[in-house]
């Protein structure tokens, strides 16, 4: 039953089960019925996300154990809260009919204003009215992401509270980056050429657009291109220029969010275009065959039959065993296939032709999944190539899928015929039916068909995972990365590697190292999924030595970062064992860091204010004090960076200190990305290897802790609105809600 304030049957609205009903596949929202009452459909056994919208009323969320013979869950829902959202220009001119899209609330997608046949009409506008003026009568009282944007001016993200007062968002123009572009030789303007945007998520790491409503052409030698950062400030923004007869050029100078704009000139090298033919291994001419490029600043995802074409180079070629590429700036990896064969070649920028391309025939790799002798359908197996290329490296995104069918038998009828390993898809953190995943490395050769058995030969291992230096029961095992790894020699065609290559035991230093997943991926293994009790079952495991590894996490909200306990135990299976049905491990103790709970006494931990003093939590008693640990390539961090800025300015006098506690690696890009969000409150920049982060047992980014005035440890948490609801509880509900 859903109920108002009064508690009287609340007899319209949408219930929603799910994190985010725009992107979930199937009906995901039942309609609240004339007497206040809903019903879901059969779900699975599990926790759920059930969200309450009707309008009138506050939005309601609650964390949900649905499981047989649960109880009726009940909503007493409050009075909704206005908001009001004025969006104007630079100058405080009113953008009407601005588009303004709801996104994060409490950590999920659940509140939705889009328009499409994937959802209901939830009842939020989507739209600002012709005074440029969005307004919300029913918001929660709690933070809300909201994406603002209009034609001709740079969209924004925001995270807002409704309060009494209306809010000002100021669109600014797009990003600007204009100039000339000439003939490198003769000085003369280029007629025509087409320039392209280039994001920088991070120093040698892009991504090119070339979608066509991205792209901007240029004419009689000059150009300029508005770019959308779509609400980011951390991605910086380059150009890529393009003519034909010309050798690509990418531009060296950047701008982010609130830069001027940027005027850079370009004198493109006359280059004839690289010329290839295609062959087949018998030396026969092919004529009709596709093409795809990647490159270090593209890296596009690669498909046989849908080769992408907006973030990277691909076209096809028919009735002419020849085809062109334009001459380049950077090394260009090029994929030449049909239905049958496959090639790929590497072109440094200083070659002049591609010459002959002879095509290969595709690899053919076959299995079955099985789990306790019984097939396993309709999940997903990836084959992933082990030669994983750098950010520097000419590359694609490669990841090749098939299913399972209800014989639990799969296919890939195209392969590459590269190194690979082969593994079902478990998720950690997910439901699955699979308990463990074996990923089994091979050498697929031209023309070779491979069979398979995953998870089917070989005994099961079984045993429990017990968490000691902190109390076990209430810590939940299932935020966990585990393998069982193998002592053999990395697979053939294995890259080299700065870890061992021989067989030995497996090192725990190990696990930190750069290279470790593409090593790990070089050697037969199974991905280990622990249950919340620690229990743990791993299937067809073979005759050999091996090595467990255990990694266990609190909860995450967001990206992990340090394990609080970490286990590597050695295991032998015979060949007598391996016949077996089951082996018996016991149980593994994990010694785990133990970070402070509530109550605890935090009056010792220091931090460095705003002034850069070293103060202690005990120096500021009578405060409530909220340490929040980020990185700055967390976006969950970023998301909710903004909501603590909200919080502060609705109550400026409130007694609150808010202290940041950043882990980036590269303290630089930290503070920079500080000074541009225009944080208000102490920033710690702590590194990677920071005493402070170990001794709150910090293991994923965000974590939040709720310091009381008289120093005690109120609540830890990975979500935010955790943290605010617990201050809104506590501090005058006027300071923060006026």
């Amino acid at each position: 039953k859903i109920s108002g304030p009064d508690g009287m049957p609340v007899t319209k609205g949408l219930v929603i089960w799910v994190e985010n009903p725009y992107f979930a596949t199937g009906d995901n929202e039942v309609e609240i019925q004339a007497d206040g009452s809903f019903e879901l459909p059969n779900l699975a056994p599990g926790q759920y996300p059930i969200t309450v919208l009707a309008p009138g009323f506050a939005p309601d969320q609650r964390q949900v154990e649905i499981s047989p013979g649960a109880p009726t869950c009940d909503f007493n829902l409050a009075a909704g809260n206005p908001i009001r959202i004025e969006i104007v220009d630079a100058s405080g001119n009113a953008i009407p009919n601005a588009y303004v899209g709801i996104g994060q609330w409490r950590g999920t997608d659940a509140i939705y204003n889009e328009k499409h046949s994937n959802v209901p009409d939830s009842g939020i506008a989507r739209r600002a009215d012709d005074q440029g003026v969005f307004t919300w009568n029913w918001a929660p009282n709690d933070g809300v992401e909201y994406q603002i944007g209009a034609r001709g001016y740079d969209s924004k993200i925001v995270t807002l509270v409704a309060k009494s007062e209306p809010h000002r968002v100021v669109l600014t123009a797009p990003l600007s980056i204009s100039g000339k572009v000439v003939d490198a030789k003769s000085g003369k303007p280029i007629p025509t050429f087409q320039v392209i945007p280039v994001k920088a998520f991070r120093p040698d790491f892009y991504s090119t657009d070339f979608q066509k409503n991205r792209v901007a052409e240029g004419q009689d030698g000059a150009y300029e291109i508005s770019i959308n950062t779509r609400g980011s400030t951390t991605d910086r923004y380059r150009v890529r220029i393009e003519a034909d007869g010309y050798r690509t050029a990418f531009g060296q100078a950047s701008l982010v969010a609130g830069d001027p704009p940027l005027v850079e000139d370009f004198q493109l090298e006359p280059a004839r275009p690289l010329v290839g033919t295609v062959v087949a291994a018998d030396g026969s001419a092919i004529s009709d065959f596709q093409v795809a490029i990647g490159t270090p600043t593209t890296s596009p995802h690669f498909d046989f039959d849908r080769p992408d074409k907006h973030f990277g180079k691909a076209f096809e070629v028919h009735d002419s065993s020849s085809f062109e590429v334009a001459a380049s700036f950077e090394t260009q990896r090029i994929r030449v296939f049909t239905r049958e064969a496959f090639a790929e070649i590497v072109v440094p920028p200083e070659q002049e032709t591609i010459g002959e391309v002879v095509l290969q025939p595709y690899a053919r790799l076959s299995g079955r999944l099985t789990q306790n002798d019984a097939p396993v359908a309709a999940q997903g197996i990836y084959f992933s190539p082990l030669i994983q290329y750098g950010l520097t490296e000419a590359r694609f995104q490669d990841s090749f899928y098939a299913q399972t069918d209800p014989d639990g038998t799969f296919e890939f009828e195209r392969l590459p015929p590269i190194a690979g390993s082969v593994h079902a898809y478990l998720g950690p953190w997910r439901d699955s039916p699979l308990a463990s995943s074996q990923s089994i490395p091979l050498q697929l050769n031209p023309g070779d068909h491979q069979q398979v058995s995953l998870g089917g030969t070989g005994t099961q291992l079984t045993g429990r995972v017990v968490a000691s230096g902190r109390s076990n029961d209430d810590f939940s095992k299932q935020w966990s990365l585990n393998w069982l790894v193998s002592r053999s020699k990395l697979a053939a065609g294995a890259p080299e590697f700065r870890l061992p290559s021989e067989p030995g035991p497996l090192q725990a230093a190990w696990l930190k190292h750069t290279d470790f997943s593409a090593w790990l991926a070089s050697k037969p293994n199974h991905f280990v999924k622990l249950r919340d009790d620690g229990y743990f079952s791993v299937h067809g495991v073979p005759e050999g030595e091996y090595d467990l590894v255990i990694q266990l996490f609190e909860q995450p909200a967001g990206c992990l970062i340090e394990a609080v306990g970490t286990e590597v135990i050695p295991i032998t299976v015979t060949a007598e064992q391996a016949k077996s049905k089951t082996m018996g491990l016991g149980t593994v103790e994990v010694a785990c860091r133990s970070g402070p709970r509530p109550g605890s006494d935090m009056r010792a931990f220091e931090i460095v204010d705003r002034d850069g003093q070293v103060v202690s939590v005990y120096d500021l008693s009578g405060r409530y004090v909220v340490f929040h640990v980020w990185a700055s390539w967390c976006e969950p961090c970023l998301a909710t960076l903004p909501e603590i800025q909200t919080l502060l300015s609705e109550m400026p006098d409130a007694p609150i200190t808010a202290v940041g506690l950043n882990v980036d690696a590269q303290r630089d890009q930290a503070m920079a990305l500080a000074k541009k969000m225009d944080l208000s409150w102490a920033q710690n920049y702590l590194g990677e290897n920071s005493d402070l982060a170990k001794q709150l047992a910090v293991s994923s980014v965000p974590a939040y802790y709720l310091i009381g005035p008289d120093g005690k440890l109120i609540a830890s948490a990975g979500q935010w609105q955790e943290i605010g609801k617990l201050l809104a509880e506590r501090i005058q509900p006027q300071a923060i809600l006026p």
